[in-house]
């Protein structure tokens, strides 16, 4: 009998997680003849699923929603399903609708929710995802460390954490890591900027390893100045193992991340 009681809070909240993302979300917002009569409020309610089940195991400093990501340089991103954010260092910028827009010194993660993809509209929105990372990367010049800290945008654990979610990946995915790096390469998307974690919950999980650092989220690792780049790795239909690697990953790279005080005014000149 197994006897470890985080592992089992853990895979029954997986568990539960995947049911109502997957199930309860097509009975509550999809007809009898597989049309939705909402198709918002469906991925709302998938997005605030995913954000309930996310709280299990992200930093307490660390606050969800969603919104738009703003630059010190004014570029706007596009709508964010999943924005992770310091809540204690983060100043309220809504508009008169309550869009909420967010500094990007600000920012630890940002993620994606989606249904069921084919490879290729993965790859897409994996690009999208990069473009909006590319936004969170410009700080302000004068962002300082939180508390003494040190704090080095180009430090690989203090970029955003970037990662998606959809409920299946469609076709052959023996080989997915591959495909989506030459995708990337293909797009001239620096490693920097590529996901940390990608997780279907038909079990698959994609993420990579590094020297020094075995299975990490980390694309690349910035080291003494020097770029070392990761090799992808995936864990393929499996569900409990693939849930294992997202929880573990996510807290493990939130929490290295340093903590910024952004220039506010900087955003203001």
């Amino acid at each position: 009998m197994d006897n470890n009681i985080l592992k089992k809070i853990l895979n029954h909240k997986a568990k539960r997680f995947k049911g109502v993302f997957s199930e309860d979300s097509i009975d509550l917002y999809f007809d009898s003849r597989s049309k939705t009569f909402h198709a918002a409020e469906f991925g709302r309610f998938r997005e605030n699923v995913t954000a309930d089940f996310l709280k299990g195991f992200v930093p307490g400093y660390v606050a969800i929603s969603t919104g738009f990501i703003v630059s010190q340089k004014n570029n706007i991103s596009t709508q964010c399903d999943i924005i992770l954010y310091d809540k204690e260092l983060t100043p309220l910028i809504q508009d008169d609708n309550h869009n909420q827009f967010f500094p990007s010194d600000c920012i630890k993660g940002i993620g994606e929710v989606k249904s069921n993809l084919t490879k290729k509209e993965l790859k897409d929105a994996l690009i999208k995802l990069a473009k909006v990372k590319m936004i969170s990367f410009e700080v302000s010049a004068d962002a300082a460390g939180y508390n003494g800290q040190t704090y080095d945008r180009e430090q690989h654990w203090n970029h955003a954490y970037t990662f998606l979610i959809c409920n299946e990946i469609k076709g052959d995915t023996s080989n997915i890591s591959s495909e989506i790096d030459d995708y990337y390469d293909t797009h001239h998307i620096p490693h920097k900027f590529r996901h940390n974690l990608v997780l279907s919950l038909d079990g698959t999980a994609l993420f990579y390893k590094a020297e020094h650092y075995g299975y990490c989220s980390f694309p690349s690792i910035h080291s003494e100045g020097v770029e070392i780049i990761s090799t992808p790795e995936h864990v393929e239909r499996n569900f409990d193992t693939a849930i294992k690697y997202f929880a573990k990953l996510t807290y493990t790279t939130l929490s290295m991340q340093n903590r910024v005080v952004m220039n506010l005014g900087e955003y203001l000149n």
